[in-house]
């Protein structure tokens, strides 16, 4: 058995016998896996669909993994500033 979110989160969990996945999940709807042949089409349409807009690749029945993103081209510097215990003293003064 295979699960979606919200059965998941209800408790079914990969593998769970049905009367276990019923008794943690009432409102459980089952499926028949013998043909799954809608779902690959609906699959490859909505990849299809994605990889439009750039790469993406297929990671499961339901699942794409968007591509990483790019490092920055050149990664800024910060500018030393006073040491932590002058702006420590800075602000104590201020309170006397």
């Amino acid at each position: 058995m295979t699960s979606n979110y919200a059965a998941r989160r209800a408790g079914v969990t990969k593998l769970m016998g049905v009367d276990a996945a019923r008794q943690a999940c009432p409102g459980l709807v089952l499926v028949s896996g013998e043909d799954l042949m809608p779902y690959r089409q609906a699959s490859r349409r909505v990849l299809a669909v994605l990889q439009r807009f750039g790469t993406a690749q297929k990671a499961g029945l339901d699942e794409v993994v968007p591509p990483a993103p790019s490092p920055p081209a050149a990664t800024p510097r910060c500018r030393a500033g006073p040491p932590v215990s002058a702006l420590c003293s800075r602000v104590q003064a201020g309170f006397r």
